[in-house]
């Protein structure tokens, strides 16, 4: 009898009214404001629990009726963003995030809820601008020291997106994540938010229009992550990326893509990804990035005439081969080793005859240099497998670090025991030597 007692006792208890209120406040804070707000008719303790929660996220449309777009529909929504945001208590809002429908609230509706934003001390900001006339943004916003993410959408279809107010100076000392949606012209203030943040480590820049010669130069010593996401490039001929590591693009329609140049410091995935994008070159300029595979699944180049390879010769004779295999078009090929670079000893004696032949030395391949050639065991292999496969090849350079007197004759004695698969082979031979500077002969 005791044990039902206590057990009906226990039934009775709320156990989750009883919970502090800052986990309260943190559970409320994990769901969109509109079920956090109709918390409140639980009972008298969770009257106000509302009004501290952390996240406030007002993206979720069913609030309005989308079909009818009613004034009535409207004005509620209105309603309670205002009244959420009014009666906000917590001293910092850890995000605020909105979202609807591009045209159905005034600028000052939105710049208003902004500066609601400020004054709450906002860390992540996440809310479209797509006014009907001038644009104004508190400017407090640029000075915000709680801001560490900041999503702006602007629409610039209907006015000239210059018409945005920015103060004279952004100054966002924590702002480390900024994603910019520009549907027109990219505005300068675009850029000057991205100077104004010290500590920016991602950055995402999405642009439906550009000019035919924009620029964007981000001189960003901070950055970790770069998305880019341009519009079609129908006209676009000449392409140069590069920085510590690849950063994510999204490039459109590279067609006419006639000369391409990518250098990074260290490789990861996406270096991969931004090959495939610019697979329909016809001139390949790439620099080994540090930790880059033996071998990848690379994609075909099937307009590539010319491809510039820095710092593959020593390491990645694998790749060198990879790269042949996938161009089958390819008549001329520079591989340089880039001098002063540190090789893994293991990587450098990587090398094995393929049992295939690329079809471009077979019906191609015409002119190639390695250059800062070392004359290591498994260099003189390579060029022994080059000179007897490549049929149509007339040139073969090859440039060495410095010599010891001496040093030539015996490179040279090597390379004339080769057969050449090609009787209209010529090979040059450049050296540096000690104490006599740069020579060179040929190998007919």
């Amino acid at each position: 009898m005791e044990s039902q007692e206590m057990s009906s006792t226990s039934e009775n208890v709320d156990m989750l009214s009883n919970l502090p209120r800052d986990l309260l406040s943190h559970i409320l804070s994990l769901m969109p404001a509109k079920f956090a707000m109709q918390t409140s008719i639980l009972s008298k303790n969770w009257r106000y629990i509302w009004k501290l929660v952390t996240n406030l996220d007002f993206s979720d449309l069913d609030i309005i009726d989308l079909d009818t777009k009613s004034i009535d529909a409207l004005n509620c929504f209105y309603e309670f963003v205002d009244r959420v945001l009014d009666h906000h208590k917590a001293s910092q809002v850890n995000i605020l995030r909105l979202r609807f429908p591009c045209g159905w609230f005034s600028q000052s509706c939105v710049s208003k809820w902004i500066s609601d934003a400020v004054r709450l001390n906002v860390g992540e900001l996440d809310i479209p601008i797509f006014p009907r006339g001038l644009v104004e943004l508190p400017f407090d916003l640029f000075t915000l020291k709680s801001l560490k993410l900041l999503k702006l959408y602007v629409d610039g279809f209907r006015f000239d997106v210059d018409a945005l107010k920015f103060p004279s100076s952004v100054n966002l000392p924590s702002l480390k994540t900024l994603d910019i949606y520009s549907f027109g012209k990219p505005p300068v203030n675009a850029f000057k938010l991205i100077h104004g943040c010290p500590l920016l480590e991602n950055l995402s820049l999405t642009v439906s229009w550009c000019s035919d010669e924009q620029d964007f130069v981000f001189n960003i010593a901070t950055l970790k992550r770069l998305k880019l996401d341009t519009p079609e490039c129908s006209s676009l001929e000449h392409l140069f990326v590069g920085g510590t590591s690849c950063p994510f693009f999204v490039m459109k329609d590279l067609t006419s893509l006639v000369e391409a140049t990518a250098s990074f410091d260290e490789y990861n995935y996406l270096w991969l990804e931004l090959l495939q994008k610019i697979s329909r070159a016809k001139s390949l300029s790439l620099s080994k990035p540090d930790g880059a595979p033996t071998r990848l699944c690379l994609p075909k180049f099937p307009n590539l005439k010319y491809l510039d390879l820095k710092g593959f010769l020593r390491s990645r004779r694998l790749l060198i081969l990879q790269f042949l295999e996938n161009s089958s078009e390819l008549e001329r090929l520079c591989v340089e080793e880039l001098r002063g670079r540190q090789v893994i000893e293991s990587e450098a004696f990587c090398w094995s005859v393929p049992q295939l032949i690329p079809t471009c030395m077979l019906k191609n391949l015409r002119t190639m240099k390695l250059a800062n050639c070392r004359g290591e065991n498994p260099d003189i292999q390579f060029i022994e497998y080059i000179l007897g496969n490549a049929l149509v090849l007339k040139n073969l350079t090859i440039s060495r670090d410095v010599l010891h007197p001496g040093q030539e004759m015996c490179l040279l004695t090597e390379l004339l025991k080769f057969p050449r698969a090609s009787r209209d082979c010529e090979i040059l031979f450049i050296g540096e030597y000690i104490g006599y500077g740069l020579m060179g002969c040929f190998v007919s």
